[in-house]
């Protein structure tokens, strides 16, 4: 098990670059930087070689590349822009090293898998079995978040997205309420029930003696005993507070869960 943090905590500080931010990263002890889109959108080839590189000597991999892809709105007008930056992203991603590109499942927060309707459902199946395949096509995987309100906050929308877009998706697991809307007793029971998809994992930045820390210590302790060797990254997106002091929470946090 490995620990990363999201570059998107310095989201609302644009005067700081992503090599800024590996740099406080690396001097935090994390093994990894998930870098947001907006980081190194638009960015050539020589930067992005000099951000890998920059990677590389603070000691951090880069696990995934986060463009929010899937962002499929309930109008279903925006299929090719969603397919046009999955186009843009997948080829970056590659250049950084970065295996996983970061997808939400539907117009997050305003859609479910438990009350979504069928043609809606269509259009995101026929989104993802087109991204999946861009993705493939560079050697990367699409990681699915089980973000609360979208069509995979449930377990039963997730293997309904894995049998009938692309086998070849994969789960970025977040909590969220996933345990009530799959009608499982907890965290540890959603993340048995996902676990050989499961690549990646999200933590919201908390209190290391907040109630849900304890449930996470408790999944954190299941991928442990399964061997996990995949990234569990700290993520922080709220604008609250300096972001190098998110940055070394996050580690400390990470630490008192048994994540690292």
């Amino acid at each position: 098990m490995k620990t990363s943090f999201c570059s998107i905590a310095y989201k609302f500080r644009p005067a700081v670059g992503i090599l800024e931010v590996i740099r406080d990263v690396g001097e935090a002890g994390y093994g990894g930087v998930e870098i947001w889109w907006p980081h190194v959108e638009g960015k050539g080839g020589a930067e992005l070689d000099e951000i890998r590189a920059a990677a590389a000597e603070a000691g951090l991999a880069i696990p995934m590349l986060s463009p929010y892809l899937g962002n499929f709105n309930l109008a279903m007008t925006n299929y090719d822009e969603m397919i046009a930056r999955t186009k843009a992203a997948a080829p970056v991603a590659a250049r950084l090293g970065a295996p996983l590109l970061r997808a939400f499942v539907g117009w997050t927060c305003e859609c479910s898998s438990l009350t979504a309707g069928e043609n809606y459902w269509r259009f995101n199946l026929k989104g993802f079995r087109e991204m999946a395949a861009i993705a493939a096509d560079h050697g990367l995987a699409i990681a699915m978040e089980t973000h609360e309100r979208t069509l995979v906050d449930s377990v039963a929308g997730v293997r309904r997205l894995l049998a009938e877009a692309d086998g070849r998706l994969r789960v970025n697991f977040q909590l969220d309420d996933m345990a009530g809307n799959s009608g499982l007793a907890d965290g540890v029971a959603v993340y048995e029930a996902l676990k050989p998809l499961v690549v990646h994992m999200h933590v919201h930045l908390m209190e290391p003696g907040a109630p849900a820390a304890g449930e996470v210590r408790r999944i954190i302790a299941a991928m442990r005993g399964d061997g996990f060797g995949g990234f569990v990254s700290v993520e922080h997106c709220s604008g609250q507070g300096e972001p190098r002091d998110a940055v070394a929470a996050g580690r400390k946090m990470l630490s008192a869960i048994g994540a690292g």
